[in-house]
């Protein structure tokens, strides 16, 4: 199963997440916020770190799912990016 890491950076004044794998590449830190930001893809954010860092923690168990295996399907979950 392909990994999620999170991406976590303060813009505009807001702590956003964002994906690391985008179109299917690992891309480093720096790259993956600019192709976020050049494509106005990251969502209001978070008023602080703390409370952006626990989000991007419970999204990850979310999409391991069960026991940590990766069954993120069988709670029907399903992560889409869009362009």
């Amino acid at each position: 199963m392909a990994h999620f890491k999170s991406v976590t950076f303060k813009h505009k004044g807001k702590w956003h997440n964002i994906p690391s794998v985008i179109d299917g590449k690992e891309r480093s830190e720096d790259e993956a916020r600019d192709i976020m930001l050049k494509r106005g893809n990251i969502g209001p954010g978070f008023t602080d770190m703390n409370t952006a860092i626990r989000s991007a923690k419970l999204k990850s168990r979310i999409l391991q799912g069960p026991g940590g295996k990766g069954k993120a399907g069988a709670l029907g979950l399903r992560v889409r990016m869009t362009r």
